[in-house]
């Protein structure tokens, strides 16, 4: 049974109306420069555009495949018309024909899928390095963070330890001031070393090395050794953090002391060397220098 010509030039047509679709989109997607792209900060919406149009095109590749199976089969059957066959010659003949015609053009629908899978990959491995890399980003920073935590943290501990030491050392040297002493007749040690000590009984106050009783020999050793330390604590804070109001303070409650046994003879100036300037101001980075 003989086709018209309509009916060839429709055949002739059917192929291309459907491959070229394919065709246009894979050459947008330059398909024939592949590489491994560096990692972006984040996915675009071209690449997902792009991903989409892989979906689009295995899906065009498995309609033309369809379309072209029964294309073959309607043309077959328009050419040679009649009943199924039972010789087994017919249908070798039947298989030579449809294998003859569609390899080959299967041959190009996998080639096509090939390239197709081969961009689903790379749009797939660039947005896996884009995942990766926002990821690393998130940890670096979630570090950073956490060690800025870790130092301030770090530096309050060591702010607070330093603060309760003096505030300790500046309790006890407050008790000493409540203790009776022998050289001066119903006085106590603040009367002369307090902050509010009157510069009167300054030379009631015995020298290194003058003759006093057991009981004022413990009380200004004891008195020698809290001041030093005072000091030493002003220093190693001021040195860390700073000068503050808080060293101003210590500083000036127990300055009158620091200089009397400086002035007796009982320390040694350079042991004091957190009394030697009392000036206080926020923009001082160290008051000892």
């Amino acid at each position: 049974m003989a086709s018209s010509p309509n009916n060839r030039r429709h055949w002739r047509k059917f192929p291309l109306r459907y491959i070229l679709p394919v065709l246009r989109a894979l050459i947008e997607m330059r398909t024939l420069k592949i590489h491994i792209c560096k990692p972006v900060a984040k996915p675009t919406k071209s690449v997902w555009h792009r991903i989409e149009a892989v979906y689009l095109g295995l899906a065009l590749i498995a309609i033309v495949a369809f379309l072209l199976i029964v294309s073959v089969l309607i043309f077959y059957r328009t050419y040679f018309p009649g009943s199924i066959s039972a010789e087994h010659g017919d249908w070798a003949e039947f298989g030579t024909f449809l294998g003859g015609v569609l390899t080959p053009a299967f041959s190009f629908l996998t080639f096509l899928a090939l390239l197709v899978t081969i961009i689903f990959q790379r749009f797939e491995l660039k947005n896996s390095q884009s995942s990766l890399f926002l990821i690393r980003e998130e940890l670096e920073l979630a570090k950073a963070a956490a060690e800025k935590t870790e130092e301030f943290n770090k530096n309050e501990s060591e702010r607070a330890e330093l603060f309760n030491m003096i505030k300790f050392v500046h309790n006890e040297i407050n008790n000493l001031h409540s203790s009776k002493v022998d050289f001066a007749e119903d006085s106590t040690l603040g009367f002369f070393f307090s902050s509010s000590a009157s510069s009167k009984g300054i030379s009631s106050i015995p020298k290194n090395g003058d003759p006093v009783t057991d009981h004022d020999r413990v009380i200004l050793a004891d008195l020698c050794d809290y001041i030093t330390e005072l000091s030493n604590y002003l220093n190693n804070y001021e040195g860390k953090f700073g000068a503050s109001a808080l060293t101003y303070y210590y500083k000036k409650r127990h300055a009158t002391a620091s200089n009397r046994l400086i002035e007796k003879g009982f320390l040694l100036k350079p042991m004091l060397g957190a009394f030697e300037e009392i000036g206080y101001s926020w923009t001082a980075p160290d008051l000892t220098k």
